[in-house]
């Protein structure tokens, strides 16, 4: 059916791609779970981004009488050099620990 060489190459060929295939695996497994846990993960604030990027942040001093919650979407303001609530009358006082925002759903996942 193949004579040797044809049946090397196609062996070969197979080996390289298998050889490829554990890389990638071992790769996204070292993603999923070394990387990805750390994540969402709650982290001292003091590692926060001052990007203007919008972060979870958990504020046990927080006092306001409508929100119960001392868990925020909050963004370091530069100008000010303070961290910023996206809720406009929320008070953040002393946040403690932050981590990052999950991904939106997809579309398909809305439907």
């Amino acid at each position: 059916m193949f004579n040797d060489a044809t049946t090397r190459y196609i062996i070969e060929s197979l080996h390289d791609r298998i050889e490829t295939l554990e890389r990638e695996a071992a790769e996204i497994n070292a993603w999923i779970f070394d990387d990805l846990p750390k994540y969402f993960e709650w982290h001292p604030i003091e590692t926060a981004p001052k990007d203007g990027t919008r972060i979870i942040v958990n504020d046990p001093k927080r006092s306001n009488k409508t929100y119960k919650t001392k868990v925020l979407v909050v963004f370091w303001h530069k100008e000010n050099k303070e961290w910023v609530s996206t809720m406009s009358n929320a008070n953040i006082l002393a946040p403690t620990h932050w981590m990052h925002l999950p991904d939106p759903p997809t579309e398909e996942e809305t439907k």
